[in-house]
């Protein structure tokens, strides 16, 4: 499963996303941003999964935002979900996140399944009720721990530890093999490379940076994370 993490704090929220398109057996066929910011309200959207059709969904909900409202917007993308429904292809299904500064919740962020990996309703668009949601390996306690980020280390970074510790994580996660929740049938595969990005979204609008490039990832390939080639931004 390729990388979307979205985190909310109490003055913004960002997204960490990877840049890999790959195919169900894991072969690379695209690197390419896939957060879509929009330049009219503070919001950004991801999809994971299909693509073709996340883009799409991801594109229209951007041109919806130029209602000039975060939480028209999310109104508004709710109804685009639920109608999508009998309508998205077999093996195309994706998971959304939109992230933004919400005129009544604050930063806050929405996602929806068009095949939860979990107890979560279809083609509904909802808050998780959790600051942070997303797809990518498990980490664990012991991860955490054998990465050198303690608890107080977190603590101090801030609003700034994706930023810190971001690249950290994502290296961790890349080397583990995923299970793709949108075909459970196929085997683990290692799934985030290309480059990796932080969006940060906060009340003057969207702003993202590359935290770390995986040169050695190759379109035609499967992602390699035996490889230690990784250069900075």
């Amino acid at each position: 499963m390729t990388l979307a993490y979205s985190l909310v704090h109490s003055d913004c929220v960002q997204i960490l996303s990877d840049a890999a398109h790959y195919l169900p057996d894991g072969t690379l066929v695209d690197i390419q941003q896939k957060v879509h910011t929009s330049p009219f309200i503070p919001l950004a959207v991801i999809s994971v999964g299909s693509s073709a059709v996340g883009k799409a969904v991801c594109e229209g909900i951007v041109e919806l935002s130029e209602i000039g409202s975060f939480d028209m917007t999310i109104s508004l993308a709710a109804q685009v979900v639920e109608r999508l429904k009998g309508h998205v292809p077999t093996g195309h299904d994706f998971m959304l996140i939109i992230s933004g500064i919400s005129e009544n919740r604050g930063p806050s962020h929405f996602v929806a399944f068009t095949k939860p990996p979990y107890d979560a309703p279809a083609y509904t668009l909802f808050h998780p009720g959790t600051p942070d949601i997303g797809s990518g390996a498990i980490i664990n306690p012991d991860d955490i721990a054998a990465m050198g980020v303690t608890p107080q280390m977190a603590q101090a970074a801030g609003r700034d530890f994706l930023r810190l510790y971001g690249a950290v994580f994502a290296e961790h996660m890349r080397r583990k093999k995923m299970q793709n929740w949108m075909a459970p049938e196929k085997p683990p595969l290692h799934g985030i490379g290309g480059f990796l990005e932080l969006t940060t979204v906060t009340t003057n609008g969207c702003e993202t940076e590359r935290l770390k490039t995986w040169t050695e990832d190759r379109i035609g390939q499967k992602i390699n994370p035996v490889s230690m080639e990784v250069v900075a931004a």
